[in-house]
């Protein structure tokens, strides 16, 4: 199979967040497998050659949907003219929590210190709630990667992979240091760091590769409300932002506003779903926000220029008054500006207070001749011409076109 479908494959899977890695037999680490749950948190030898025995009896043509005693599911399939299977998993087809957890708990007989480390283990994984949709979802995909030939689709229970759960005589190896060792707590680290220096230098597909990564970890949870543990982590995550927007010289006015925005959607969520979706849009959000207000390039009158325009926008912002600002030549200001930005001095000024309208035209209920009054628009009628000639629509249309959309189902620029 040529490297462009795999590509296709892991893209197609990533995007909807399912962790899916190419295994090559013979294989000799398998601890990826589970994201950990047997070797880091029970402390359970994976022996390399049942694993590498058990993969190797799947056929092409052939598409094994898999559950094992932990109720955690695998998609499992070898692709045409490929050697190399793909594995799709663990998600989950219910939620193991409450009640539910405690009674699985108590039929695997684990031992009592792995209780908390498996809830936790729980909590990362990703729930489905839809298993047919999921299936068919895998299904359409594979038909697409095997073009007309006939795919048979197997359910079976993973057995093979659990002997330890048949041996009466069984006994854990359990670790003596946390489950969640130092080399795991740096790899977070690093996935964290990763983020950070993409988003100072606008790289959307590298910061939302490595948020992927940190997705398809099991992270601890420090808080028995699993909804505020998620609402947490996005405060977190938004802070983490907000300096690496600044130190890729973004105004702080910028980033203060938006950072706003971020706090009252992140309390408005109401499910985990929704916490990774506003988590893969704020860093969208920085990202733009570098890309759009990055000054570091520009020259120190240009610097200045910008900053005061966005932060002073019901201001006089001619040329004659920001060049006398500036204590410097108009014509040299207007020709400078225009070099750097690519774009007039005058035309940006409109742009960045229509901008700054449709904001406040999506996020307040607040009067449309106040939006232009706050805009810098002293005529309303002038400023509905202008804003239909840079956005297409009305002010009015434009709300009503946003009013019921959601910060978490878009990027917000």
């Amino acid at each position: 199979m040529e490297q462009g479908v795999y590509d296709f494959i892991k893209e197609l899977f990533t995007v909807n967040e399912f962790p899916i890695h190419f295994v090559k037999l013979p294989c000799q680490d398998w601890d990826w497998f589970d994201l950990g749950l047997r070797t880091r948190i029970l402390g359970i030898n994976l022996h390399a050659d049942a694993f590498n025995a058990w993969l190797g009896k799947l056929p092409s043509s052939v598409i094994y949907h898999q559950t094992d005693i932990f109720r955690c599911s695998y998609t499992i399939f070898l692709p045409p003219d490929s050697d190399q299977y793909a594995v799709i998993g663990p998600v989950l087809f219910e939620e193991i929590n409450g009640s539910r957890f405690d009674i699985l708990f108590q039929k695997l007989a684990l031992p009592e210190q792995t209780r908390e480390p498996l809830r936790n283990h729980y909590f990362g994984l990703r729930h489905l709630s839809d298993q047919a949709l999921y299936e068919n979802f895998i299904l359409s995909s594979a038909s697409f990667i095997w073009d007309k030939i006939h795919i048979q689709v197997v359910h079976q229970a993973a057995d093979e992979l659990d002997p330890w759960y048949r041996d009466s005589c069984f006994h854990f190896q359990l670790a003596k240091q946390s489950v969640f060792d130092t080399k795991y707590v740096e790899d977070q680290y690093e996935l964290e760091n990763t983020i950070f220096e993409a988003v100072t230098y606008g790289n959307e597909k590298q910061a939302l590769a490595a948020l992927a990564k940190i997705s398809g970890m099991v992270l601890p949870r420090r808080l028995a409300n699993e909804l505020r543990d998620d609402k947490n982590l996005c405060i977190a995550l938004d802070a983490m932002l907000r300096k690496a927007a600044e130190t890729a010289g973004v105004h702080p006015s910028h980033i203060e506003e938006y950072s706003n925005r971020n706090i009252q959607e992140i309390e408005r969520i109401t499910t985990s779903k929704q916490s990774r979706l506003l988590s893969r849009n704020m860093i969208l959000g920085y990202c733009q926000l570098v890309n759009k207000f990055n000054l570091k390039n520009y020259s120190l009158p240009v610097r200045k220029t910008v900053s005061y325009i966005n932060t002073e926008l019901t201001a006089d912002l001619s040329l004659k008054s920001l060049s006398g600002r500036l204590n410097i030549n108009a014509n040299y200001l207007s020709t400078l500006f225009t070099k750097e930005l690519g774009i007039s001095l005058t035309e940006y000024v409109t742009r960045c207070r229509i901008e700054h309208a449709k904001h406040l035209l999506i996020s307040s209920d607040m009067p449309i001749k106040k939006i232009s009054e706050q805009c810098g628009f002293s005529d309303i009628y002038y400023f509905t011409r202008v804003f239909k000639r840079v956005a297409s629509v009305t002010p009015k249309a434009y709300r009503e076109q946003g009013a019921s959309s959601k910060l978490w189902d878009r990027p917000p620029f």
